[in-house]
Parts: C-alpha cells; sequence; structure tokens
C-alpha cells in the first residue's frame, strides 16, 4: 500500500513537473492518464526550460486575465476550490496554447514543439477542457 502512494505521490511530482499542469486534488483518479499524455521526451534541456517559460507565461497571463487580485498560490488554491474556476483557467491557458505563434519563433524544433503541444492537448482533453 505504501508502494502504491509513493509511487502516485512521484507520478503526479513527475506529471507536474514534466507537463507544467498542476494537478488538483480532485483529479488524483485521473494520474495514469495524464501520465500516457507525456509521449517522448522533449529532445534537450534548452527546448525544456524555454517551453516551461512558456507555461509559465500562459499561466500568469490566464491568472491576470481571470484574477488579476490573486497571488498564483491564492490562484492554484482557488483553481482546486472552484473546478468551474479550475475550467476556465485552463480554457484560457488552452485557447493560448493554440494562438500563440511566437512558439513558431522561439527556438525549439517543431519535433520538441508538437510533442509540448500534443501533451497538453492531451492533458486538457482527459481534464475536459475544451481548447
Amino acid at each position: 500500500m505504501k508502494l502504491l502512494l509513493s509511487q502516485a505521490i512521484l507520478s503526479a511530482v513527475a506529471l507536474m513537473v514534466t507537463a507544467q499542469i498542476p494537478v488538483c486534488p480532485y483529479h488524483a483518479h485521473l494520474t495514469e492518464e495524464l501520465r500516457n499524455c507525456q509521449g517522448p521526451e522533449i529532445s534537450s534541456n534548452e527546448a525544456f526550460n524555454t517551453l516551461s517559460e512558456f507555461s509559465k507565461r500562459y499561466e500568469e497571463y490566464c491568472a491576470q486575465k481571470i484574477a488579476p487580485h490573486m497571488s498564483l498560490s491564492e490562484l492554484h488554491v482557488h483553481r482546486c476550490a472552484d473546478k468551474q474556476f479550475n475550467r476556465m483557467f485552463y480554457k484560457c491557458w488552452a485557447d493560448m496554447l493554440s494562438a500563440d505563434y511566437s512558439l513558431n519563433s522561439a527556438g525549439v524544433s517543431s519535433t520538441d514543439l508538437a510533442i509540448f503541444k500534443k501533451s497538453l492537448d492531451c492533458q486538457f482533453h482527459v481534464l475536459e477542457i475544451e481548447a
């Protein structure tokens, strides 16, 4: 039992690091499905860091758009307390992902960019967030 719990915690942490989508406790049952969204690894740390920066930018933009007076830590608590708010937040993020053409000129290979987008699209689908 402890081993399974440890694996679940490690999986959730790995998911957050790799995919950049912090999972709320009520999504814990989706951990395996979300892990299946990861696909192949991004080719380099530099590409991963660049794409992570875009993810942070989307998070900050959507936080300002949806809840301009909340800190990022308050935002995470509110997202996990209110499923509708969480959907709105990630809907904003999904819209940014599909409309941000600067991703194409970010100095990341098209393969890595495709892996990144496919992984996030898959996770949005699992979390029932329409892009």
